[in-house]
């Protein structure tokens, strides 16, 4: 099968989206279909891992330039993304002109990135699929911004003209019906999967050490893991923490969660360590050798992070929002209701007074993990994209 996807967030490093991207991609690639990613970064035709890099930036930022001098206030943003859209489309479509059409050109939710697709594009670009990340309503709303309506509607459309519909779990599927009409037809589930890692059974006990892995944004419900750490480090006072993951500089108190730390009373800030981004080998180090992982977000759409820890085998203590639970199974995480910096204190010192429970809880995750195997994931989108192609 001829495969593109088409993803403004890469390489994996940037976020969710790009890591997904990347996983699916080079997981494709290997099992010896041909697979072209067409994003926004990194050098022009590049090769990397087991599909090919084709970027569209570096020659149409004229293009973009004028769509930002044209548009004023808020419809910049609209007008904006319609152009990185179309820039993005164009490279696909000189790409398979080049090498022949796709049979699938896949497109994420986030920002309606096929919005600008022509009649004629498809000729080139096959069946096209969308498959489903967080919503912008969601993603405002959880930041505290305004109603967008212009910005949902890029959204709604890029699910019109889809002829798929990925669901990378069944709650983020469910989400989007509810915000909009969809033909139950196009839907289907295709979870993303990792690698089998090597786990291990060392993990940092004295003092023990909770981590966290994200973006420290609002969404991650970064400020809740900050305001329970008095409560936390009165029950276990030697406990540290590493928050791992750029800073947005927004939090619910305005300002850098940097500056939410450094607000902490009768130095517990220095129990805690800011790691800003970090690379995958530095993330695989401190979620193999934690004592626990936290992921207090108010909104998933599956939570890459979350099956990260499973699989290196860190008991994780998480929030039973959106995927979440589809990832961590009834039993192979502890979770907690959003928005509760109390409840998560506790199931923290629970867990940490517990080492039993949570070599036991390690065992769990990993088992959990091998549900979203590589495998599973190759096979649950090529049968999803098997079904666009008998109809067309």
């Amino acid at each position: 099968m001829k495969l593109c996807f088409v993803s403004r967030e890469f390489p994996p490093d940037i976020g969710g989206v790009g890591r997904a991207t990347y996983l699916l991609a080079d997981a494709l690639g290997d099992a010896e279909h041909e697979v072209t990613v067409v994003t926004c970064s990194g050098p022009d035709s590049a090769t990397d891992g087991a599909f090919r890099v084709r970027t569209w930036a570096p020659g149409r930022r004229p293009a973009l330039a004028y769509w930002g001098r044209r548009a004023r206030g808020w419809r910049w943003e609209t007008a904006y993304r319609w152009a990185t859209s179309r820039a993005a489309i164009e490279a696909a479509v000189e790409e398979s002109r080049r090498s022949g059409p796709f049979d699938v050109t896949e497109f994420w939710l986030w920002g309606g990135e096929c919005v600008a697709l022509r009649r004629r594009d498809r000729a080139h670009l096959g069946a096209i699929a969308v498959r489903l990340s967080t919503p912008d309503v969601q993603v405002r709303a959880h930041h505290g911004a305004d109603e967008r309506a212009d910005l949902d509607r890029l959204e709604f459309r890029a699910l019109d003209l889809a002829d798929l519909v990925c669901a990378i779990s069944p709650q983020v599927g469910s989400e989007v019906r509810a915000l909009h009409p969809l033909d139950e037809a196009k839907l289907h589930l295709s979870p993303l999967g990792l690698p089998a890692q090597r786990g291990s059974s060392e993990r940092q006990e004295d003092p023990p050490l909770v981590a966290f892995v994200g973006r420290l944004e609002r969404r991650k419900g970064v400020d809740d893991l900050i305001a329970a750490i008095p409560e936390i480090r009165s029950a276990i006072p030697g406990c540290r923490f590493v928050l791992a993951g750029s800073d947005g500089e927004n939090s619910e108190q305005g300002g850098s969660y940097a500056a939410l730390v450094d607000g902490l009373e009768d130095g517990q800030a220095a129990g805690v360590t800011l790691a800003g981004r970090v690379t995958d080998a530095e993330r695989d180090a401190l979620l193999r050798t934690c004592t626990l992982a936290v992921f207090p977000s108010r909104y998933e759409s599956f939570g890459l992070a979350i099956l990260e820890a499973l699989s290196l085998g860190a008991p994780v203590v998480a929030t039973d929002v959106g995927g979440v639970p589809f990832v961590t199974g009834q039993d192979g995480a502890v979770l907690i209701p959003p928005n509760a910096p109390s409840d998560l204190a506790r199931a923290v010192v629970g867990l940490l007074e517990d080492p039993h429970e949570r070599r036991a809880l390690s065992v769990r995750a990993r088992d959990r993990a091998s549900a979203h195997s590589v495998d599973a994931m190759c096979r649950q989108a090529l049968d999803a994209y098997s079904t666009v192609l008998g109809r067309r």
